[in-house]
């Protein structure tokens, strides 16, 4: 009977060993996944970085010009519209000025 258990334990302590060999290298897989994961991630997340930023510039330096040139626009417009006004109302003041000073000197002079 002693032989019997001295091999049973013998057994056991095989398939402890095997089974502490498999998980060994279990762990090891699965700290390389790990690892492989982890890079796969940082870049993916890099890419995603960089995609949105240039695509972030693009956005805006294309909303810039359109709005610099809606501006423009704008004020060409508003230029184009008031300057007749605004000629008007120099020249008409400008005018009035002469004929104001023409009277001063004429109610000096008489």
């Amino acid at each position: 009977m002693g032989d019997s258990t001295d091999e049973i334990g013998r057994q056991i302590a095989d398939t402890r060993d095997r089974v502490d060999e498999n998980l060994t290298i279990l762990e090891q897989r699965a700290a390389a996944n790990a690892r492989r994961i982890a890079i796969i991630i940082v870049i993916g997340v890099a890419t995603g970085v960089v995609v949105g930023g240039v695509a972030y510039l693009v956005y805006r330096r294309m909303r810039r010009r359109s709005s610099a040139r809606g501006r423009t626009a704008m004020w060409a417009s508003a230029l184009r519209t008031a300057a007749p006004a605004v000629v008007t109302s120099l020249v008409s003041g400008a005018v009035a000025r002469a004929i104001a000073a023409r009277k001063e000197a004429a109610a000096r002079v008489g």
